[in-house]
């Protein structure tokens, strides 16, 4: 049998390529553009103090939204090493085994997983994330959770000031056009920050329990 691993060079060609990755961004770029263009604009006015202050804020929680999204998505999740043996005495001194990958023809550590998209074991995977098309695994998870929380914040931060720009502004709704971007974009807000906000909360649960996605549905489901 073929050993099929990939190198964090293969991994990162294939994220930067992936349509999910491409559209994520393009989901970041319009949230920021309608954010700032749109609502803030019609809200307080660019040219103002206020304005250009939740812009500049804006613009940060993006960038670091940005920043480690690429991170997260470029980064090798944490590679087996050809050379890894295990040790019986020390992983059963810590209640732990470790596991012959049929797949990938070597042993792989305790908490480690093959992930059937990537072709090769992960270290202390939690899961394959399809939207940067990549493994969240040892080596990338910081840069994953950093990712979540900015995006939270971020879609948070855009749903209130669509909000107040929608509250306490006069709009022209019987205008079909307004009325279908105002539709449009509090459904997105609402959505994004719904759901990555729920994300976020199941992740720190998991740090908090010391334990991975993949893991707690093993324990669910009874499976070794």
């Amino acid at each position: 049998m073929v050993r099929r691993r990939g190198g964090p060079a293969a991994a990162s060609a294939t994220a930067v390529a992936s349509p999910a990755v491409v559209g994520t961004v393009a989901v970041m770029a319009l949230v920021y553009y309608s954010t700032l263009f749109v609502f803030l604009d019609h809200w307080l006015g660019l040219g103002t103090s206020a304005g250009a202050a939740h812009a500049a804020a804006v613009s940060l929680a993006v960038a670091a939204c940005f920043f480690s999204f690429v991170c997260a998505a470029a980064a090798d999740p944490g590679s087996v090493p050809a050379s890894f043996a295990p040790d019986a005495e020390a992983a059963q001194g810590q209640g732990l085994k470790s596991r012959y990958c049929d797949k990938c023809c070597m042993f792989k550590p305790p908490r480690s997983h093959h992930c059937k998209v990537c072709k090769r074991c992960v270290l202390k995977m939690d899961h394959h994330c399809v939207w940067i098309n990549n493994c969240v695994g040892y080596g990338n998870y910081k840069a994953f959770i950093i990712c979540v929380l900015n995006a939270t914040i971020g879609s948070l931060y855009s749903f209130v000031i669509f909000l107040c720009d929608l509250l306490l502004k006069e709009h022209e709704f019987h205008i079909l056009s307004v009325k279908i971007v105002y539709i449009l974009a509090g459904v997105l807000f609402f959505f994004l920050s719904l759901t990555i906000g729920s994300l976020l909360c199941w992740h720190i649960y998991l740090l908090c329990h010391n334990m991975t996605t993949i893991e707690l549905l093993c324990i669910s489901t009874g499976r070794q």
